[in-house]
């Protein structure tokens, strides 16, 4: 076999990888190519040289990578397979569990995250004297402390009455009910905004009426608002999230009837966020309205508190 330069090569070798045996051919020069030469155009398989030759800008594609990306394909193909196999081997409860968990299949990590930091902190603050309380938890005449309007959902007070063990496990069962829906929902970035401000939302109230507040009841309520805002043309959804509302509002407002009004704060907090993302996908618009609203109230509160 001649190669367009004239000299001499095995027919059944890459002209440019003597070492590789191969039986495939150039259309353009008709020199023996292998895989990894072998680039797919309109016009048939041609080697890397002919390519640039005649390709001028266009990007061609090695059928070598074809392959391998093929074979990618049929490997995820596969293991997302075997994945759905197994999870229709599993009791019908793991498979409600998992659902509730990890809707659409996708992990929550935002509000497992922020479930056992509240569940380690309550531990801590059951051997340590409440110190993530005294820390965390949004305190009239701890205005200053900014950080904690963000921070009184994991600094709940912890201790070994029944009752608040209870309340505080509710709080974290309906959060791993709710949380995960609204996070698949707005994605892991609005998810945090807005579990964030409805939090300082709530503590700015707490503030302003001069009661302490902490805990995971405060952005629950958000979450549940948010929740219903992103079911809402659901009916089946919509009357099931809201009536774990009204329950869990019965329920704030049995339990403490000073952290109702940081509650139903709240709840309007989630309900408007939501609404406000849901109907500016894109842009900066509902992050300056939510920062700008959240740092107003914060500054109220903190004027509120120098002058009290």
């Amino acid at each position: 076999m001649t190669s367009a330069a004239g000299s001499e090569v095995d027919p059944s070798v890459c002209y440019r990888h003597p070492d590789r045996t191969s039986w495939t051919l150039c259309e353009r020069c008709g020199r023996t190519i292998c895989p990894e030469c072998q680039i797919l155009t309109p016009q048939g398989v041609r080697c890397p040289e002919c390519v640039r030759e005649t390709g001028g800008s266009v990007q061609w594609t090695p059928v070598a990578s074809i392959a391998k990306a093929n074979a990618a394909r049929a490997a995820k193909a596969k293991r997302s397979l075997r994945s759905s196999e197994r999870a229709q081997r599993r009791p019908a409860w793991q498979q409600t569990a998992l659902t509730l968990l990890a809707p659409g299949g996708v992990r929550p990590v935002a509000t497992w995250s922020i479930a056992v930091i509240a569940l380690v902190s309550y531990v801590v603050g059951l051997v340590a004297s409440n110190a993530p309380f005294i820390a965390l938890a949004a305190i009239p005449g701890y205005e200053w402390q900014i950080w904690r309007f963000f921070t009184l959902s994991v600094g709940s007070a912890a201790g070994l009455d029944l009752l608040g063990i209870l309340g505080f496990l509710l709080n974290l069962f309906f959060l791993l009910y709710a949380g995960p829906q609204v996070e698949n929902a707005l994605g892991r970035s609005k998810f945090l905004w807005v579990f964030l401000s409805t939090t300082a939302v709530g503590g700015v109230v707490a503030v302003l009426i001069f009661r302490p507040v902490a805990g995971l009841v405060v952005p629950l309520m958000a979450m549940l608002g948010a929740a219903a805002v992103i079911v809402w043309h659901v009916v089946a959804l919509r009357v099931q999230v809201l009536l774990l509302l009204a329950v869990n509002l019965v329920l704030s407002l049995a339990y403490s009837t000073f952290v109702f009004p940081s509650v139903v704060a709240a709840l309007a907090a989630g309900v408007g966020t939501t609404i406000l993302f849901r109907r500016h996908e894109t842009g900066r618009l509902p992050y300056l309205v939510i920062a700008g609203g959240v740092a107003g109230l914060i500054a109220i509160a903190i004027l509120v508190g120098f002058l009290r």
